[in-house]
């Protein structure tokens, strides 16, 4: 018997499927009406990790699969506008829902459920480069909160929100203890972006507290808190058909308390063609850097893509892991998009 998350999703692909294929084959987004359209993608992928084992004999790891549907429904009033992100594979899920209202062409704000400003890299496979994340990856995701936006000019844009929690992943609607980023985007010149942001959680530490006499020994729990944080700064450059971006995180207390992590990446991507393309990506991280018993780890990704319109696009990635004990991962991924 197939479960009802399944029949969902089922029935929701095949809508989606008809839509595209009856209103808008090769359109960027389904106009229902002058306030109301869709779009969305669908991202498929299969690949293999190929490792070894204990005894050091080679290991194969494949796996094939549809990875996910999502449907943006996109809503627009004047100055107020709105949008929710429907998604999933075997089931159906709420990503994000949020409103935002402008005051102005510089001034706006959001509330509801939205993704973190920090993060060179995108959330979504339709804006990656290649099929896979960097290494160590310290992004955060989905939150619930209200933000701020401000764009005194083209070329600087101010950012800053208050959420329930940084890191949750848009779960916490607890605001005891809240969560906050800030962000400042720079644009001087064409081409060129440079961002750099903070964003803090305060997290909470249990400490069991003894206290004795001649008789007994009595242990009280005492809680501490402490502050999760990232600092985030990328920059991207693009000219004709060429991009490259660099970008590093510093991470205080963000794996456990009294620690400091990195992040870091650099990437370039090269329009070969219109429709072909190259990626080629290096990154690492270290959980904790006053650990002298801990390796930085690093990894190193080239990515050749192909477009077939402006709606099919398809890559395979090559991954290969550093360090003695190193892996190779290799990925294809088609995304058709709507």
């Amino acid at each position: 018997m197939i479960r009802k998350q399944l029949r969902e999703s089922f029935f929701l692909g095949v809508f989606a499927l008809v839509t595209v294929c009856l209103l808008s084959p090769s359109a960027s987004a389904i106009k229902i009406s002058d306030n109301f359209s869709v779009d969305g993608f669908l991202d498929m992928s299969a690949g293999v990790t190929i490792g070894e084992d204990e005894d050091g004999d080679s290991e194969l790891d494949a796996f094939a699969g549809y990875d996910q549907l999502e449907l943006a429904l996109k809503f627009s009033f004047d100055k107020l506008s709105g949008r929710a992100d429907i998604d999933g594979n075997d089931s159906i899920g709420l990503e994000q829902a949020y409103i935002t209202y402008a005051f102005s062409d510089m001034v706006s704000i959001n509330a509801g459920r939205f993704l973190c400003s920090l993060g060179f890299e995108a959330a979504e496979p339709t804006d990656m480069f290649q099929y896979s994340y960097s290494t160590g990856i310290p992004y955060p995701g989905y939150q619930n909160g209200v933000s701020l936006s401000i764009s005194p000019s083209d070329m600087i844009g101010l950012y800053a929100s208050v959420v329930t929690g940084v890191w949750d992943g848009g779960g916490d609607t607890d605001l005891n203890h809240p969560g906050f980023e800030a962000q400042i985007a720079l644009m001087p010149i064409e081409g060129l972006t440079a961002k750099i942001g903070f964003a803090g959680d305060i997290m909470e530490e249990v400490h069991a507290e003894e206290e004795g006499d001649h008789d007994h020994d009595h242990h009280d729990e005492e809680e501490e808190t402490y502050l999760k944080s990232e600092i985030n700064a990328w920059v991207m450059y693009s000219m004709d058909n060429i991009t490259v971006a660099a970008e590093f995180d510093l991470l205080p207390n963000y794996y456990a308390h009294d620690t400091t992590g990195i992040h870091f990446l650099a990437m370039a991507n090269i329009g070969v063609t219109d429709e072909i393309g190259v990626t080629v990506r290096f990154s690492g991280a270290q959980d904790n850097l006053d650990d002298d018993d801990e390796e930085l780890r690093t990894s190193f990704t080239i990515s050749p893509s192909y477009a077939f319109n402006d709606n099919l696009g398809s890559l395979i990635e090559l991954k290969q892991i550093l360090g003695d004990e190193g892996e190779t991962q290799i990925a294809f991924e088609t995304i058709m998009t709507f």
